[in-house]
């Protein structure tokens, strides 16, 4: 009899652990289900994305744009250009970045700025200066011209008065000139060598001034000529 209610007390026992251990893998496939949907869901974002991004670049086409200051004469090289990506039209007159061997090697026609699209006129013979301009050379020491000064800037002219003389005629600013080249004197003078494209008048104005009298004063972009 005791054998008896021995057997009947495990049966119920060993019945529970059979119905409650199958569930456990149920359960946890369940929760695992959210994880793997939210998984391919962030794949597909991103496979849009990258095709989005593919179909924008499409329409850019793969020009020459100067990496660094170049002068008016002076031999274009490949450390002077780089490749960039632009919607390029019909109307916009630029090199392929494939026909950068008939560039390299070729000189600068007019002044190349930092950071411009290259366009086939500009390299070749030199044109430069424009019909009704003159190309003058100054000497500038600290304070006559502003930190920073490179080729491509645009500068106001000012004539400062005569130092000493009593009589001296006020200053006077004249029109907006291109910085072309800036570059440091190597002889024991000193100073640095600015060269500078204004209106004919304007430069025969300041060639005839006298030393120290000539200040370049740094425009914004889209400043007028004043």
């Amino acid at each position: 009899m005791s054998h008896g209610v021995m057997d009947a007390t495990r049966r119920p026992a060993g019945a529970a652990r059979q119905v409650v251990g199958p569930r456990l893998p149920v359960r946890s496939r369940r929760r695992r289900v959210p994880h793997l949907l939210l998984g391919v869901l962030l794949v597909t974002v991103c496979a849009l994305a990258v095709a989005v991004l593919v179909l924008r670049a499409g329409g850019r086409a793969a020009v020459l744009v100067v990496t660094r200051p170049v002068a008016v004469g002076q031999v274009v090289t490949a450390a002077d250009l780089r490749v960039t990506h632009v919607g390029a039209g019909p109307d916009l007159a630029v090199v392929p970045a494939g026909a950068a061997g008939q560039v390299v090697g070729r000189t600068a026609a007019v002044p190349l700025a930092e950071g411009s699209l290259l366009s086939p006129g500009q390299v070749g013979p030199a044109v430069f200066p424009s019909e009704g301009q003159a190309l003058i050379g100054l000497l500038l020491s600290d304070g006559q011209y502003p930190p920073g000064l490179a080729a491509g800037a645009r500068v106001a002219v000012v004539l400062t008065p005569e130092p000493g003389i009593a009589d001296s005629p006020a200053g006077s600013q004249l029109g907006a000139g291109l910085v072309v080249s800036v570059q440091p004197a190597t002889d024991p003078i000193g100073g640095t060598r600015v060269g500078l494209v204004l209106d004919t008048t304007d430069a025969l104005t300041v060639a005839g001034a006298g030393p120290g009298r000539v200040v370049l004063v740094a425009l914004g972009s889209g400043a007028g000529s004043g």
